[in-house]
């Protein structure tokens, strides 16, 4: 198929995989044909419904009105407007980033760095950028940490986390970094050394999503005092969770094409913090029924 300039293709869609399509019903049997009807009808993804044909144009024109999950998901992500911020403890400033991804690469390369005062200061941003929209609480926690982190817990971090090696919660746990008791901050450096792979679990969303039949991932998550332990039992739903984005993201993917920025694990959990933070629940209940879940009617409860 040749490409003509005024082609326009749905968002995630290509000529080669348009000649695919083609080539597949082109060359399909009539029985092939009836297997393939009856598995999408009985598909519990897929809703097939009979309409009036005079309905069929005003049908059309609101499925075109419809943003695709990609579409929705990346919008959410754009909203994210968390400070991105770091602190230069060498200077003695604060460095203000043009975006998360300057945030990343700046804490990632010191939580990997082999020099202890490098990782502690990387730590220490995590800190720092977590705390960011409460400075009071944030100075306190900076400084306690700074001042109370050990040469051999640094060490024992470093020890723990190869150039490529990202450890795991009761891994961080068990070295005992101050301020870095619960799950929320310690999923925060796990996140740094390796966003395409481990996002935040936050009590923001904690408390919004978990507890519910409606989001499976987080379902059996702890929460202990307004805080989320770090145990087996919470480790094994934060891989849970770090599974449904990283999923998520690769179907996103897939949808969009190469349209777009990359989609992350990270990226798939801040646009889930968006709406939790606007308090948005049936838009977040989209992007947590996921790109192929059945559509359901009326809005999802959660507590918070």
């Amino acid at each position: 198929m040749k490409s003509t300039g005024d082609s326009r293709l749905p968002e995630g869609w290509s000529e080669a995989r348009v000649t695919d399509v083609i080539a597949h019903y082109g060359t399909q049997s009539e029985d092939e044909a009836v297997v393939e009807d009856e598995a999408a009808l009985s598909d519990p993804g897929q809703t097939v419904m009979v309409i009036p044909t005079r309905l069929v144009p005003a049908v059309r024109k609101l499925l075109a009105s419809t943003p695709t999950y990609a579409a929705a998901l990346r919008a959410a992500v754009e909203k994210y407007r968390f400070p991105t911020v770091t602190y230069d403890f060498g200077r003695n400033r604060e460095i203000c980033h043009a975006d998360m991804v300057g945030v990343e690469e700046y804490i990632q390369e010191r939580l990997r760095a082999k020099k202890t005062k490098a990782v502690k200061d990387g730590l220490a941003n995590v800190l720092y950028w977590g705390y960011a929209n409460s400075s009071g609480i944030r100075d306190h926690r900076v400084e306690q940490f700074r001042s109370k982190v050990t040469e051999k817990e640094i060490n024992d971090f470093i020890a723990v986390t190869g150039p490529k090696q990202t450890p795991g919660l009761l891994d961080i746990k068990q070295i005992g970094l101050p301020e870095f008791g619960g799950l929320s901050f310690v999923s925060k450096i796990m996140m740094f050394l390796d966003p395409s792979r481990y996002p935040v679990l936050d009590l923001k969303i904690a408390k919004a999503f978990s507890q519910s039949d409606n989001f499976l991932p987080l379902k059996n998550l702890v929460l202990r005092d307004s805080t989320i332990p770090i145990t087996v039992h919470n480790e094994s739903v934060y891989g849970e969770w770090a599974s449904w984005c990283r999923k998520t993201a690769a179907s996103v993917k897939a949808e969009s094409g190469s349209s777009g920025k990359s989609v992350r694990a990270v990226d798939v959990e801040r646009a889930v913090f968006v709406l939790a933070d606007a308090c948005d629940r049936t838009e977040a209940w989209r992007l947590l029924r996921g790109p192929c879940a059945e559509e359901r009617t009326g809005q999802a409860r959660f507590g918070r």
